[in-house]
């Protein structure tokens, strides 16, 4: 009857035992000096060897052989190895769960082995078992008889009570490495008469993610007799995207051609790749070019053909650190992103539209973070992409050699009277004269002209009240952000503006924190829109603000001022 390849090809001895050699030299040393605890529990994920372990050691405590154990020959060897040995019992919990199922065992474990030197309880998916099954297990995995040893198994180890973790002896399984699973499946494709690409295991092993038995059922399904196992097959079974089309994909998103990269994506997931694995995929992509990029010999730290490397070298040349950088956090953010989504595809989209329009130089991407670190976002930043650039706040006048008296403001203009005649401008003034309003001929008012500002930015007009009415309408135009930003402006309140700093004050300090790591570029946007000049956001704490304008000539507050001003005295602040 055929087997397996994973049940086949499943180790007998401690040395056929693949990426676990911190646990087979503890289990040697104890069976050597013959101080084997009588309860162990093997933790890790699936497919490390965690069962074929606790069958080695079983066979290993009931061989009858005098030189090295297990030997694999004697009749208990043999018995343990078929599982007809009776004094070898394995238990399923996640199907003996209950507390009859342990009294069971708890019954049987009274009565001595019948063949063998030791009675061997193997616990699979111990963390399945009842609160009920594990308080009617502790007593017995305590103080068991001498000549019984518990193996208990889990892939989930922080489900298992501290009351059974302190009375094993625990010993962790890890992932078996990349280099380490292409060798196994070396040696068994040599041993089935198989020829296969180094390149197509690679791939295999990078899709058993560490499991020795996942890597052996993707091989056992990949195998065609006669044939040789190409890396393109194996891409074709699994529904995985090849080296090329993820070159192609890289490109058009690197030039920036959003509707270029949509088509490719449509082709391979219509090809039948699924969209998770296809973002994995890029993911490692992005991972080969960075090393590629950097590593003078990256070819045994890839799992490709000499051919792909010399493709993705070519590329690497043209793609930039900062973009890398990019497309490695968005792809990251959208994988973990999609594990509660419905609908992968059309996140898998978005990433790849804002990884078209993020196209920025290495330095404006590095200016953007050394930005963000000091607490002022650099523009670009959330989100924000040189191919769409910050809107510019209101620009300050240019200066003129000219007077230009100023704009109007919002409110109606005046009328403009026949009678008396509007004085005519001198020559030097610009055509664009306001009239004066009615009365101006009774007390006509001096005309200076003002110096033109020294410096492109306007000068702080001073601490004054909050406008309400103003900081409406950034609320009501916050109405239509996405995200998180709405909630945490529409909970705030204007306390204060001063010069071109505008001070709020939230709900609790949380919301702050949030609001200033993820809000704050939003909210200067509209404040600074509403206000016709550069506006800056501090908060207002109610001990102080978190950030204080800049001080005034005197070196005083702006309120402190105004008292000076209305009393006509100076005034100290204790």
């Amino acid at each position: 009857m055929y087997r397996a390849l994973y049940r086949d090809f499943r180790p007998e001895r401690f040395e056929e035992l693949i990426g676990q050699d911190h646990i087979v030299r503890i289990l040697q040393s104890q069976l050597a000096s013959g101080s084997t605890s009588h309860a162990y529990l093997f933790c890790g994920t699936r497919g490390t060897g965690k069962t074929t372990t606790a069958r080695i050691l079983a066979k290993a405590l009931n061989c009858s052989s005098e030189g090295e154990r297990p030997c694999c020959e004697c009749d208990s060897c043999r018995a343990i190895r078929d599982g007809s040995f009776i004094d070898v019992v394995e238990i399923d919990a996640a199907s003996n769960n209950g507390v009859e199922n342990i009294r069971s065992l708890r019954d049987n474990v009274n009565y001595p082995p019948v063949v063998g030197k030791y009675k061997v309880f193997i616990i699979d998916e111990v963390h399945m078992l009842s609160t009920g099954a594990f308080n009617a297990l502790l007593k017995t995995l305590e103080e068991p008889p001498s000549y019984v040893v518990f193996i208990l198994a889990t892939t989930e180890p922080q489900k298992i009570p501290a009351t059974i973790l302190s009375r094993c002896v625990r010993l962790d399984f890890r992932r078996v490495s990349e280099q380490m699973l292409v060798d196994n499946m070396k040696r068994i494709c040599a041993a089935r008469g198989v020829e296969a690409e180094e390149s197509a295991l690679g791939l295999i092993a990078v899709s058993a993610d560490g499991s020795v038995r996942d890597s052996l059922s993707i091989l056992e399904q990949c195998i065609f007799p006669g044939e040789v196992l190409r890396r393109e097959d194996v891409a074709q079974i699994l529904g995985t995207a090849g080296e090329e089309p993820l070159i192609r994909l890289t490109e058009a998103v690197r030039t920036g051609n959003a509707s270029e990269a949509l088509l490719l994506l449509d082709r391979m997931i219509a090809s039948g790749v699924d969209v998770r694995l296809l973002m994995k995929q890029w993911l490692e992509h992005f991972r080969n070019l960075l090393l590629v990029k950097y590593v003078k010999d990256p070819g045994s730290m890839l799992s490709m053909s000499m051919e792909n490397v010399q493709r993705v070298s070519s590329q690497a040349a043209d793609v930039s650190t900062a973009f890398m950088d990019r497309a490695i956090r968005e792809l990251t953010d959208t994988i973990v992103g999609t594990r509660w989504s419905s609908r992968p595809r059309v996140m898998l989209e978005i990433c790849t539209v804002k990884l078209c329009a993020s196209q920025e130089s290495e330095e404006a991407f590095q200016l953007r973070y050394d930005g963000a670190q000091a607490g002022h976002p650099a523009p670009g930043s959330a989100g924000q992409t040189a191919a769409e650039p910050q809107k510019p706040v209101a620009e300050p006048p240019a200066r003129q050699d000219s007077f230009e008296p100023p704009a109007a403001p919002a409110a109606p203009a005046p009328e403009v009277y026949d009678e008396p005649p509007v004085p005519v401008p001198p020559a030097d003034y610009d055509d664009t004269y306001i009239p004066a309003p009615p009365g101006w001929e009774d007390e006509p008012p001096a005309v200076s002209v003002p110096e033109p500002p020294a410096a492109t930015v306007p000068e702080p007009v001073g601490q004054t009240e909050p406008d309400d009415r103003i900081w409406q309408q950034v609320l009501d135009e916050a109405a239509s952000e996405s995200g998180l930003f709405t909630r945490f402006i529409n909970q705030t309140h204007l306390t204060r503006v001063d010069g071109d700093v505008f001070f709020i004050r939230c709900g609790n300090e949380r919301m702050g924190n949030l609001l200033d790591t993820r809000g704050r570029e939003t909210a200067e946007r509209l404040m600074s829109e509403k206000t016709g000049r550069p506006m800056r956001m501090a908060f207002d704490t109610g001990r102080g603000p978190v950030e204080a304008p800049a001080e005034k000539e005197n070196g005083l507050p702006g309120q402190v001022k105004q008292l000076e001003t209305f009393f006509g005295m100076p005034v100290e602040i204790e």
